[in-house]
């Protein structure tokens, strides 16, 4: 605590109320803490300047969340071509559809005269190259690239 008879209160030393100007600068202590106390109302008010930001940040957020629109990223499905560049082979393409009329992996194999294995593995590559790993998902690629029609 910093108080001399003359000089007043510990506060109004820090705020630069002083009866007597020049002891003050003539007092390393209290220009050290005179520094120290505009250093943190720099800082004070950068983080209310931050704060301020990240609150209209959060603001703009919730002002543009809205339900998930699954017809949103249809666009992104049309193409042979995938994000990753890969196409699907024709086999592949064979296996959708099959996997797309609703037949087992052994159906898919029997129909197209291919090992059991040998769809999984289209099934596992074609997971890959889609980014796509539901029945839901290889449909509606399907219906988007004219795999399958919709009757």
């Amino acid at each position: 605590q910093i108080s001399t008879p003359n000089t007043g209160s510990p506060i109004s030393l820090l705020l630069g109320v002083c009866p007597d100007k020049e002891r003050d600068f003539m007092n390393p202590k209290l220009q050290k803490l005179r520094a120290e106390l505009e250093k943190n109302t720099e800082k004070i008010s950068k983080l209310q300047s931050r704060n301020a930001e990240l609150k209209k940040q959060i603001q703009e957020l919730e002002n543009m969340h809205s339900p998930i629109d699954p017809m949103a990223n249809l666009s992104s499905l049309i193409g042979s071509t995938t994000e990753s560049g890969e196409t699907l082979s024709e086999r592949e393409k064979d296996v959708v559809v099959g996997v797309v009329q609703g037949l087992t992996n052994k159906e898919i194999a029997d129909k197209l005269f291919i090992a059991h294995n040998t769809v999984i593995t289209h099934r596992r590559n074609i997971a890959r190259k889609l980014q796509i790993h539901s029945i839901a998902g290889l449909t509606i690629y399907a219906i988007v690239n004219k795999l399958v029609e919709i009757e």
